[in-house]
């Protein structure tokens, strides 16, 4: 599995999950999951939507990675609990 997060010019997160399996009888498949987000905390939703609901190591790190590259994202690279 691979997680990368872009931002684009206009300052939307895009999150990009790509899952890569090898199954007996299947053989190589290769599936992609992308959406485009207009806050932060629709882009971490979404992450772990994808994921039955949490957010785990690779999505995890590739949303502190993106935290870390963009100013704007660093307040967000905590998790709030209630």
């Amino acid at each position: 599995m691979d997680v990368d997060i872009y931002m684009t010019i206009g300052l939307r997160l895009v999150g990009h999950v790509c899952h890569w399996s090898l199954e007996d009888g299947e053989g190589f498949r290769e599936e992609h999951h992308v959406a485009v987000h207009d806050t932060a905390p629709d882009l971490v939703q979404w992450l772990k939507q994808d994921n039955a609901g949490l957010l785990d190591a690779p999505r995890k790190r590739a949303w502190i990675g993106a935290c870390q590259a963009w100013p704007g994202l660093k307040r967000e690279a905590v998790e709030r609990v209630d």
